[in-house]
């Protein structure tokens, strides 16, 4: 999660500020009317990859400490478990994690026109999670029952393939355009409406 949160700026500093640079393959993909000054091919993975974390509660901050030199996860017996539940949602906590991976990327100059195909694998992971889920990770108590419900889970694999071309029509004016093909890879959901646990001495 730290290594996805940390690319996720990364990843969106770079795209956002390619689209104000002439000399870079990314603009296309944010605006087809843009394109580089010279044609390009990227090789599988090493073309790109970006990742995205995104959570109205769960941060960097809560999710990891330091400890004698060292980052460590919440789970740590040294991280103050009412210390790390006052920084979630009493209700439901929301995230949505995902990485784009660039299989293939080629764009080139056809006469005054410019041509691009992309190949990318997305996958994204959307969550709900009840509070009552970290309170027992972190305070698993002999007598209390924790009740789960709303807990849910989707996750999604597509690959895509687009193709791109603009053109010059005179000085100053580019129009372009962009298509994409989307087929999907994988689905799979998880939707507890009651997932009760109790906990005694010995389970």
């Amino acid at each position: 999660m730290l290594g996805a949160s940390l690319m996720s700026i990364s990843a969106f500093g770079q795209l956002t500020s390619s689209y104000f640079m002439p000399g870079s393959t990314f603009r296309g993909e944010l605006n087809p009317a843009f394109r580089p000054l010279r044609g390009y091919v990227s090789l599988p993975a090493v073309g790109g990859t970006n990742a995205k974390f995104i959570s109205n509660s769960l941060t960097v901050d809560n999710l990891f400490y330091p400890h004698e030199g060292e980052l460590v996860s919440f789970l740590h017996s040294s991280v103050d478990a009412e210390q790390f539940l006052s920084t979630l949602n009493k209700g439901d906590n929301t995230l949505n994690a995902g990485v784009n991976t660039k299989i293939l990327g080629i764009g080139t100059y056809v006469g005054r026109g410019f041509v691009t195909l992309d190949v990318d694998v997305k996958t994204d992971v959307q969550a709900n999670l009840p509070y009552e889920l970290f309170d027992l990770l972190k305070n698993s108590k002999a007598g209390q029952t924790y009740s789960l419900a709303g807990t849910k889970l989707n996750a999604t694999a597509t690959a895509e393939a687009a193709l791109g071309y603009s053109r010059e029509l005179f000085k100053g004016f580019t129009l372009g355009l962009r298509g994409k093909f989307i087929a999907g890879l994988g689905y799979a959901q998880m939707n507890f409406d009651q997932f009760d646990l109790a906990m005694n001495e010995d389970a």
